[in-house]
């Protein structure tokens, strides 16, 4: 690659020794390639700059929605855990009894559907 480069200068240098060209026309060619040159690379950083904030504005807005997604499965989890934890306390020692035991409660007649004892 450094010779390409190397070879492309020594080009570039004896073409300007055999051009056609007087050497204010040659300096005043070279100038202005020189300034679009610079215009170009302050156009390219102007872009860069641009994608950079906007890249940047779009992770900030996608943290910020990841934050409030955790926060959401926060709540989420500790209304589930509450509603576990009231349900447990609504036990009656005599069904929690039962399932410890492993043995179901046994049926009252208030329990069982009508007619079925029949």
């Amino acid at each position: 690659m450094f010779q390409f480069i190397l070879g492309a200068c020594v080009g570039a240098g004896l073409a300007l020794l055999y051009a056609p060209a007087t050497g204010r026309t040659m300096r005043a060619r070279l100038r202005d390639k020189a300034v679009r040159a610079q215009h170009d690379v302050q156009r390219l950083g102007d872009q860069v700059g641009k994608q950079r904030r906007h890249w940047s504005n779009k992770l900030q807005g996608l943290r910020h929605e990841l934050g409030k997604a955790g926060e959401e499965a926060a709540e989420k989890i500790e209304d589930t855990r509450d509603k576990a934890i009231s349900a447990m306390e609504d036990f009656t020692p005599k069904s929690a009894e039962n399932l410890h035991t492993g043995i179901p409660p046994r049926p009252t007649d208030a329990t069982l559907p009508p007619g079925s004892l029949d």
